[in-house]
């Protein structure tokens, strides 16, 4: 059986900088889901398992009503201490949301819905919360990305002490679920008419790329990995992320 920890601290998951690839895919990533969530001007948006609550910041300095929600009460007060009170910080679950029927403008759920116990559950609560014209962000790793799957081909073949610590392929210990874009999308299509999906950045969590990055002029490695990540929109079953935009269905809301 697993416990939810609610003294949770993130500092060591997410590392501020480990490698170009890794600065690329978060920086994206960010990028594409604050993109996705539309003109944030005077809009309730809800952060749900905001971390360290950067993204609730970015969108309430572009002039959001910004939430920010996580389980975490480590997390909600370092969220607190570093960005104040120009977001309003929640504790809660993604599952359990405090929030009125249809209240809000976007929901954004950034890296956190495969750390959830029941993503069912929580997917539901996005939809009951934003409004009927309102928008859900969701971004989530793809454990069936190009990276997972050349990692899986090369471990059959060199010996596992001699690549990497932990290959892309293998889920972290604080993921329930190993998503992939059938799983992702046969999950939110039950509550959302999905609009969009893209992906992010390819090749991350390859060692020998990441080295090959790493030995590479700035000017070069940034070409590269924009050209992957061009690749990765039009190809999102392969990317390393993936972000989906979607509307709440009618048959959710009644």
């Amino acid at each position: 059986m697993r416990v939810e920890d609610l003294e949770r601290d993130m500092t060591s998951v997410v590392p501020a900088s480990q490698s170009r690839d890794s600065d690329f895919l978060f920086r994206n990533m960010t990028q594409l889901c604050l993109a996705a969530c539309g003109d944030p001007r005077s809009k309730r948006i809800l952060d749900v398992g905001s971390g360290f609550g950067q993204d609730a910041f970015a969108l309430a300095s572009k002039g959001a009503f910004s939430f920010g929600a996580d389980p975490s009460v480590r997390m909600m007060n370092w969220a607190r201490e570093t960005y104040g009170s120009q977001v309003s910080w929640v504790q809660a679950w993604g599952e359990a949301l405090p929030f009125a029927d249809r209240t809000l403008d976007v929901v954004l759920c950034k890296g956190s819905l495969d750390h959830f116990k029941n993503p069912d559950a929580a997917i539901f609560e996005f939809t009951r919360v934003v409004k009927c014209e309102g928008r859900i962000v969701v971004a989530v790793a793809n454990f069936e990305s190009l990276s997972c799957r050349i990692a899986r081909s090369v471990d059959l073949v060199l010996p596992r002490g001699r690549y990497g610590i932990r290959r892309p392929f293998e889920v972290p210990s604080d993921h329930f679920t190993r998503y992939d874009p059938e799983l992702l999308l046969g999950q939110l299509s039950r509550h959302l008419s999905i609009e969009d999906i893209r992906g992010v950045s390819l090749g991350w969590g390859l060692e020998l790329y990441s080295r090959w990055l790493a030995r590479r002029s700035v000017r070069t490695s940034r070409i590269v990995l924009e050209l992957a990540d061009r690749l990765a929109r039009r190809l999102p079953q392969l990317a390393d992320v993936l972000v989906v935009t979607g509307r709440p269905r009618r048959s959710s809301m009644t």
